[in-house]
């Protein structure tokens, strides 16, 4: 079903994110687990937590190698060609960075390696849930689902589409 793997996706992050976490005996320490490299063009090497690699390496998630982070904009500007998996790769960095920064400078907060992942890891998917061409497919999807407001649960929508 081709609809299967577009719904489930946010499913399958919470699944690998916490049952490999809690189940995993080589992931018990955030802090200790070896990262993965991965190269990236505007901030460098950017390192990112094995849980983390696990969602990247999702059919899912691997999608977004396909979906232009600027839509149709490349038409106009022939550089801007990123994709939203280059994009969140990136924002999950960024997210880590900043985070990580406000645990060493507030430490009253009490911020854990274990909050640090998991804004990485919200960080990670926050596009998963995007169509294709980015939001050029919100002119035709948001009507249309309007028009179908009536609908009372996801699983009623699942269906639908």
């Amino acid at each position: 079903n081709k609809h299967l793997s577009f719904f489930s996706a946010s499913f399958l992050c919470k699944y690998l994110l916490f049952s490999s976490f809690l189940y995993d005996n080589d992931v018990k320490d955030v802090s200790l687990c070896s990262c993965q490299i991965f190269k990236d063009p505007i901030h460098g090497t950017i390192e990112l937590h094995p849980l983390l690699v696990k969602i990247i390496d999702t059919p899912q998630f691997q999608r977004l190698r396909n979906i232009k982070q600027l839509g149709a904009v490349s038409y106009v500007y022939p550089g801007a060609t990123h994709s939203r998996f280059e994009h969140s790769i990136g924002v999950a960095y960024l997210a880590g960075e900043i985070l990580k920064s406000i645990k060493e400078k507030q430490q009253d907060l009490g911020i854990t390696d274990w909050d640090v992942l998991c804004v990485q890891f919200a960080a990670l998917c926050h596009d998963l849930g995007h169509g294709p061409f980015s939001h050029m497919f919100d002119l035709m999807f948001i009507p249309e689902a309007r028009r179908l407001k009536a609908i009372k649960t996801v699983k009623d929508n699942y269906i639908l589409y």
